[in-house]
This record gives structure tokens, sequence and C-alpha cells, in this order.
């Protein structure tokens, strides 16, 4: 399992002098050979890295209001290596992670080798051709809860109605 770009760029990010958010577990899933791959990428889209660092610091943000205002539960839907759980842990607050098992299996083995112990339930699947429904409630969701959703990063790879779909999967969760 290779990180992609937007990690290396979130971990650059919280590393610049006044930065937008602060991530000192991202690094954890980094190495050289990932950093040279997101230095080829910048090349050719220089607009992404900003955006990678504008996004995290909005879903941060949003994440912080929805805890404070009572939210028990965050899904977040394609997690890749996203580190909220471990940086916006709240007591009472559930985190549902959902990605491709190596995915998940690549971020825990990573967690575990530094010690972070993660009040998550990583859950593997695809919430596309599996149903965000279906994934949730077979892991102890609890649709009646406050939840918040994150959905960061990859629906631009998705066709319209995917998204609707994926809409309409979570709606029907929610009742």
């Amino acid at each position: 399992m290779l990180p992609g770009p937007p990690s290396s760029w979130r971990a650059r990010g919280s590393a610049e002098a006044g930065a937008l958010y602060n991530d000192p577990i991202v690094p954890l899933f980094l190495d050289e050979r990932t950093r040279r791959g997101t230095d080829r990428v910048a090349a050719d889209f220089p607009p992404g890295e900003q955006g990678v660092k504008l996004r995290t610091r909005y879903y941060d943000d949003r994440l912080d209001e929805q805890i404070a205002h009572g939210c028990k539960q965050i899904v977040v839907l394609g997690a890749g290596l996203d580190t909220r759980a471990v940086r916006k842990h709240a007591p009472g607050v559930t985190y549902f992670e959902i990605d491709d098992a190596e995915t998940l299996d690549f971020k825990q083995a990573r967690l575990a080798e530094s010690a972070i112990v993660v009040p998550v339930v990583y859950i593997p699947g695809n919430y596309l051709t599996d149903g965000v429904l279906r994934l949730l409630t077979t892991h102890s969701f609890d649709a009646g809860l406050p939840t918040y959703l994150i959905w960061e990063g990859n629906t631009m790879y998705l066709t319209r109605p995917a998204v609707l779909g994926v809409l309409r999967d979570f709606a029907r969760a929610r009742g």
C-alpha cells in the first residue's frame, strides 16, 4: 500500500510555520518513496497541494463544531489515511471509517507500531457496492444518534448517480 499525495501534502501543511491545522499523526504513514511520488504529482498539478491543505482545515473546523454541538458518531467514507479519529478524539464519540481492507490494515499497523490506540470502528468494504447503510448497521452504527458524515477527497472520482445513491442510502440510515 502506497500512501497518495494528499497524505504527504497534509504532513507538509502541518509542518509549515503558521500551519492551518495540526496533524502530527500522518507522517507515520509516509516514507521517502511516498514523498518522491508526491513531488512528481505536485510538479504536474501545483494547486493540488493547496486544495488538500484548505479542505483539511475546513473539515477539521466543521468536525470541531459538530462535536461541540453533541455529535456522537463520525462516519468517514473512503477514509484512507485520515487521522481525525486520533486528532479529534472526544469522549462519547465513535468514529466509523470505511475503506478497503488493505488500506485499513496498513493504517492500523502503523498506528499500532507507534502505540497509538484509536477508538474507531474500522469497516472494510466498498461503500458504493456494499452500501453505506449495510456496512454501518453491521458494525454497531446507531442511526438514532447525532452523526456527522465526512466524505472528503473521493467524490470527484464518482459519477453523479453514484454520489446520489450513497447519499440516499445514508439518508435511509437516518430515517
